[in-house]
């Protein structure tokens, strides 16, 4: 039974759940992490055992089981991470020359120049997105982290914090709530 104006359905927070779909259905959450950041953290496990796991059947295992569960958590952007990443890991493990330094700086500064102009021009012809909505959550998080540099306390920034300030930025909650030194 969904609360109106509330947070809950059938006693779990709403962000455990997926609307988009017809009938809501759970996510896959831990026991401390909501399901985006779970995501982030399952695309970078997985990613992580493809980069430095032998070429053994297990590590693909372990890879297949941690993909399906990053979809399970309908954390869009962990999947895209996992996505995009792992195939950059399983192509370095096959073209050795792309694990160089210069091969790696070199992408990350290509996919950081598109990043930053996609939303420069969505920003510029006024179209709102979700993910312009994690570029406002960092600026946030900058902004209190210049007026607050040792943060605000546990609980006052985030989707589900007191004062809901660097909500959909991961970094910028992080300055919101603990500052500079936290963050660092």
């Amino acid at each position: 039974v969904h609360r109106q104006r509330g947070r809950l359905l059938k006693d779990l927070p709403l962000n455990f759940w997926v609307f988009g779909f017809g009938d809501p259905f759970r996510r896959l959450v831990s026991t401390y992490l909501e399901a985006t950041t779970l995501a982030m953290y399952l695309a970078f496990a997985g990613v992580l055992a493809l980069a430095i796991w032998p070429k053994k059947w297990l590590t693909y295992v372990v890879v297949a089981i941690l993909a399906g569960a990053t979809v399970l958590t309908i954390g869009k952007a962990g999947m895209l991470v996992f996505a995009v990443a792992g195939a950059y890991a399983l192509l370095a493990r096959v073209r050795p020359e792309l694990r160089r330094p210069s091969t790696v700086v070199g992408l990350a500064g290509l996919i950081a120049v598109l990043v930053l102009a996609g939303s420069g021009l969505m920003v510029l012809f006024g179209v709102w997105s979700g993910a312009l909505a994690h570029v406002r959550g960092l600026k946030e998080g900058l902004d209190s982290a210049a007026s607050a540099p040792l943060g605000h306390g546990l609980g006052y920034g985030g989707d589900f914090g007191i004062g809901q300030s660097g909500a959909e930025s991961t970094l910028g909650v992080m300055l919101v709530q603990i500052g500079l030194p936290g963050a660092a």
